[in-house]
């Protein structure tokens, strides 16, 4: 008998972003490990569902795992299993994206860190902006350089650090892994301590 978790599959052309960036380093890491995991990958994405929230007029919108979602869609992959963590469908607009607010669901951020209203956010998946520093802080959770915290705005937290203590020169491989080195370094110090996830 199979005890496995199991999820309906959706379109990713469905599903709606509540952020405006992601960082697309990571989203071509998550490619490339579910690449890796070929062989078994129907089990594989079952074990990473997106999480969605169903909004007005039925729309399905992403809570968390914007970048295993994307990572899919860019592999060519069509539909992925989302787990439903709320169902707002009979909320009007403002009472949904109120509730969102407040729970602090949404993340309508933009590239430089700074916060946008509502309607800045992206219709589909393929719109989201890269956001390095989203990388950044997602590789050097991955180094060890803070715990995981299970929320999804721990890594616009970091983002956010980071984009404060890290250069980052271009958009190059060489200037990446430098920054991705110092901001290793500058997790575990003391400017840090605050910060959810902080090892120290």
């Amino acid at each position: 008998m199979n005890d496995r978790l199991t999820y309906p599959q959706m379109a990713l052309s469905l599903l709606r972003p509540t952020q405006i960036t992601a960082g697309l380093r990571y989203v071509r890491s998550k490619a490339l490990i579910t690449a890796r995991n070929r062989t078994r990958l129907a089990e594989f994405m079952m074990e990473h569902p997106v999480k969605v929230a169903i909004g007005p007029d039925n729309e399905p919108y992403v809570l968390d795992h914007h970048h295993w979602a994307l990572a899919w869609q860019l592999a060519g992959h069509t539909t992925a299993p989302v787990r439903i963590v709320a169902d707002y469908s009979g909320m009007t607009g403002e009472e949904f994206w109120s509730t969102l607010v407040a729970r602090r669901l949404v993340h309508p951020f933009d590239v430089d860190g700074t916060r946008q209203p509502v309607s800045a956010l992206p219709p589909g998946l393929r719109e989201l902006k890269d956001d390095p520093y989203q990388s950044i802080a997602a590789f050097a959770r991955r180094a060890g350089a803070y715990r995981k915290t299970g929320k999804a705005e721990s890594t616009f937290v970091w983002a956010d650090f980071f984009r404060d203590q890290v250069p980052l020169d271009d958009d190059s491989d060489e200037a990446f892994m430098l920054a991705l080195v110092s901001a290793v370094k500058s997790a575990r110090s003391s400017r840090a301590r605050k910060l959810p996830g902080y090892i120290g």
